[in-house]
C-alpha cells in the first residue's frame, strides 16, 4: 500500500510540474514524434504514467485497473489535443502516438520485471 501511495504522489507531482509554463522553447519546428522522443518532460511524463499504470494493474483490483487505464488514456488524449491545438492535428496525433508507445513500453517493462522477480523468488522458496 505504501508503494501505491508513492506512485499516486508521483503522478500528482508530475502533473503539477509539467505545466504550460514549461512549454517547449526551441521545439516549434519538430515533428510530433521527434518532439516527444527528444523532450525530457514528455519522456518522463509518459514513463511515469506507464509505470504507475502497471503497478496499479498488478494489484488486480478492478477499480485500480480501470482507474489506471482511464488515467493513462486521459493523459495521452490531453497531450494529443493540447499539442494539436498548438501545432496542428497531425502534430497532436503524432504526439499522442509516440507518448502512447512510451507509456506502453514502460508498462510492459514494469510488468516483465515484476514477473521475473516473482518467478525467481517463487523458485528460491522450493
Amino acid at each position: 500500500m505504501q508503494l501505491l501511495k508513492g506512485f499516486v504522489a508521483a503522478l500528482v507531482g508530475n502533473s503539477m510540474i509539467a505545466s504550460v509554463a514549461m512549454a517547449h522553447a526551441g521545439h516549434e519546428q519538430e515533428l510530433g514524434i521527434v518532439h516527444v522522443m527528444t523532450s525530457f518532460e514528455h519522456i518522463a511524463g509518459f514513463l511515469v504514467f506507464g509505470v504507475a499504470a502497471a503497478v496499479l494493474m498488478l494489484t488486480r483490483r478492478i477499480l485500480f485497473v480501470v482507474a489506471a487505464n482511464l488515467a493513462l488514456l486521459l493523459y495521452v488524449l490531453f497531450q494529443g489535443v493540447f499539442h494539436g491545438m498548438h501545432g496542428g492535428k497531425l502534430f497532436g496525433l503524432e504526439t499522442a502516438l509516440a507518448g502512447a508507445a512510451l507509456a506502453l513500453g514502460s508498462w510492459r517493462a514494469t510488468h516483465l520485471i515484476y514477473q521475473r522477480y516473482t518467478s525467481r523468488h517463487s523458485t528460491d522458496r522450493r
